[in-house]
């Protein structure tokens, strides 16, 4: 297995994550219905990192996360501010 950094220059990567977005929150717990444009915004989202997980040239799994200050995560990803210390943040998106 290797973990890859998403390279957002690379349409296809990006289209591939996007939909493999939609199907993972698409099944329980979430069960919820994603619009692959939708999800192509969330994977371009700017302030996210994404990394991909392939076993031989399939991409089987993804995780996204943040680094930034605590009112930036706040604001970025609807977190109570009280909640946060420091001054910065890692927070694990998806």
């Amino acid at each position: 297995m290797e973990i890859k950094e998403l390279n957002r220059e690379d349409r296809a990567a990006v289209e591939t994550v996007a939909k493999l977005y939609c199907g993972v929150f698409r099944e329980p717990p979430w069960d919820e219905s994603w619009a692959m444009e939708a999800a192509l915004v969330v994977v371009q989202k700017p302030s996210l990192r994404w990394f991909t997980l392939h076993q031989g040239a399939q991409l089987i799994g993804f995780t996204a996360g943040a680094v930034a200050t605590p009112d930036t995560i706040a604001k970025d990803f609807t977190v109570p501010r009280e909640l946060l210390t420091g001054q910065r943040i890692g927070y694990l998106a998806e």
